[in-house]
């Protein structure tokens, strides 16, 4: 299976969005806020993002916003706080910022789940599954699953 056409069908399951970055890590908070202020999205969303090189395509980094619990509730970080928390231990604002210097802007896609019965880690596995038919390896910033 193709990533693209994996991406497509996920699409369908929820709403999409994007943003472009092409700032300086000091920047990054301050471009996803304003990204999710003046979106129309209910809080607290959960879903699956993609990170791209913008020039390219090129996807650079798939991941999730919503940890399920046993229970079936999510923990309390949701898209927006996903992109600006940590990532391999390190603040996004500096992840971000060395993305920037290696890959160029960056175009931010991410498909925020209708139904809260999907488990976002599914959908997330779906995607590196469907680039790893596709590539024989995950994205570069996906060190492993």
């Amino acid at each position: 299976m193709k990533f693209e056409d994996e991406w497509k069908r996920i699409k369908e399951l929820g709403y999409y969005g994007s943003f472009l970055f092409a700032g300086m890590a000091n920047d990054w908070r301050s471009t996803v806020a304003s990204h999710f202020k003046t979106s129309t999205l209910q809080r607290p969303c959960y879903g699956v993002y993609v990170v791209r090189q913008r020039k390219t395509g090129e996807v650079i980094y798939v991941g999730k916003s919503g940890t399920m619990r046993q229970d079936g509730s999510f923990k309390p970080q949701d898209l927006e706080k996903r992109l600006v928390n940590r990532e391999k231990g390190q603040i996004r604002q500096v992840i971000f910022g060395e993305r920037v210097v290696r890959f160029g802007e960056l175009l931010i896609e991410y498909v925020v789940l209708k139904d809260s019965s999907i488990i976002p880690g599914y959908l997330e596995a779906r995607l590196l599954q469907a680039y790893y038919d596709e590539f024989n390896q995950l994205p570069p910033d996906n060190a492993s699953l």
